[in-house]
């Protein structure tokens, strides 16, 4: 089992190196496009629920598999103050058949509003909206420092319910696709992450590299470790 999952870590490993590009530039066309859809029209009463979008603000990287770019968009929440009470994750999928009701775009919510921005010191919660607003993770840091990752990946009752949408060619070794049911879900790529912090520093060197290169904190290499899972599961 720690053979596999060190092939599924390495393969997401060399997606992000192999090609993947910081900005800070925000591209408002392509976000306006997230927004025009039918992906965030069925998500948006959740959304609206914690706060407001504040496209203005968001940060954009690109993570490039088989040659191909993907967009990760990472788009601030914010509250009637303007203070960040969470952070949307989008990834365009590029027309992918495996999300639940027809999704396009792949979507996590960290929710921060128990978690301090300056002091990196507080709770996260994890959401899958594509899975029926599944929590799906909670992760405590201390400045910066993980003192508690629970993190249990999509529930049985999930992946008996959208097994007809899941991607048969998804290997195991691959996707970090611990059941190998072929879901194409943020809830098994974060769990995935979870494993690999228990099993191995070198994630948090990896993550050290990404938020000295200004990828924003919720959580630096986790998105783009995250991000990446979910772009692979959703095209082999």
């Amino acid at each position: 089992m720690k053979n596999l999952f060190k092939l599924s870590l390495m393969a997401i490993i060399f997606a992000l190196f192999a090609g993947s590009t910081m900005s800070a530039k925000t591209f408002l066309s392509d976000v306006n496009t997230f927004l025009s859809s039918d992906t965030y029209q069925r998500h948006k009463n959740f959304i609206d629920q914690h706060g407001k979008l504040d496209v203005n603000n968001t940060l954009h990287q690109k993570v490039n598999v088989n040659e191909q770019d993907y967009d990760l968009y990472i788009i601030p929440v914010i509250n009637q103050n303007n203070a960040i009470v969470g952070k949307l994750e989008v990834i365009d999928l590029k027309g992918t058949n495996f999300l639940p009701n027809k999704d396009k775009f792949a979507l996590n919510y960290a929710d921060l509003s128990r978690y301090d921005l300056r002091t990196h010191t507080g709770s996260i919660i994890l959401t899958d909206l594509n899975y029926d607003n599944f929590v799906h993770s909670q992760i405590t840091i201390d400045r910066g420092t993980y003192t508690k990752y629970e993190s249990k990946g999509l529930s049985e009752e999930l992946k008996t319910k959208y097994d007809s949408v899941a991607n048969r060619r998804a290997p195991k070794n691959v996707s970090c696709d611990g059941n190998g049911n072929g879901n194409v879900s943020y809830s098994e790529c974060y769990r995935c992450i979870s494993v690999a912090i228990e099993m191995s520093s070198t994630s948090s060197a990896i993550c050290g590299i990404y938020e000295s290169s200004g990828l924003p904190w919720w959580g630096g290499c986790n998105i783009s470790t995250a991000a990446a899972c979910v772009i692979i599961s959703s095209i082999y």
